[in-house]
């Protein structure tokens, strides 16, 4: 009979301690994943030539309209003007911004992000991503939406 007892206890204590990774399984990971910044490029839609880049448009007469104070970047990288936008996405939110210049819109752009958690992690999820205005184009392997502008002589 001890050696049931004993056994038994065994079976418990191991049961126990095992259960205990059960509530605990995201203790020992360490997984946070950021959204992913959105990058912009306002090109001529008939030449493909960056708009900052070629003087059409002042870097300093470029803004962005939201409620939310949406943050932008602007970086020159020798061939291209790429605006950064990193504040989309830490939280379920929906956001449409403007980009303007001289007062008058360019385009809209909405985006529908939703932060999500699962397996230890968390993370956005884009639901939608939409432009209205002018044409665009995802460059995928440089995570760049080029705004394909008409310019009007």
């Amino acid at each position: 009979m001890t050696k049931k007892l004993y056994f038994a206890i065994f079976l418990l204590v191991t049961l126990l301690t095992g259960s205990c990774d059960i509530f605990n399984k995201c203790e020992d990971v360490a997984c946070f994943t950021p959204p992913q910044p959105f990058n912009f490029q306002l090109i001529d839609a008939d030449s493909n030539e960056d708009l900052f880049i070629n003087g059409t448009y002042d870097s300093q007469l470029f803004s962005v309209e939201t409620d939310d104070d949406l943050e932008f970047n602007g970086e020159n990288l020798t061939d291209q003007y790429i605006i950064t936008t990193g504040s989309i996405g830490w939280k379920t939110q929906k956001v449409s911004f403007k980009f303007l210049y001289d007062g008058e819109t360019l385009c809209t752009i909405t985006v529908d992000a939703e932060r999500k958690s699962g397996d230890c992690c968390s993370y956005t999820e884009i639901n939608d991503f939409n432009v209205e205005g002018v044409n665009y184009e995802l460059i995928r392997s440089k995570d760049i939406y080029q705004l394909k502008i008409p310019i009007v002589q």
